[in-house]
């Protein structure tokens, strides 16, 4: 079966805000492939899968309160070969 497994397919995020979550890792240098939305009982699923650092982020901002349960990644890390020089390359692109 692990010859079938080709890598990390991708890491969902929840957001509050899905525009504010775009904007920040558009500025990281991040791209958006893809966007849409899935009707729930509560209202519009908002989705958006971002390109980012050789990794796709699925972005999800439902539409009521965020689930903490399964499937949810509360954080995930980039591996960068030069922590000093990400930094100031990350607050150069304005994020703080």
């Amino acid at each position: 079966m692990n010859g079938h497994y080709q890598g990390l397919g991708h890491v969902a995020v929840y957001t509050r805000d899905m525009e504010e979550s775009i904007a920040f890792y558009e500025k990281l240098g991040g791209s958006v492939n893809g966007r849409g939305g899935v009707p729930t009982p509560e209202g519009e699923k908002k989705l958006a899968l971002v390109s980012y650092g050789g990794i796709t982020l699925e972005l999800i901002q439902s539409p009521g309160a965020m689930p903490m349960g399964e499937g949810n990644v509360p954080h995930f890390a980039i591996l960068v070969d030069d922590l000093d020089a990400a930094a100031a390359e990350v607050r150069a692109a304005g994020v703080d």
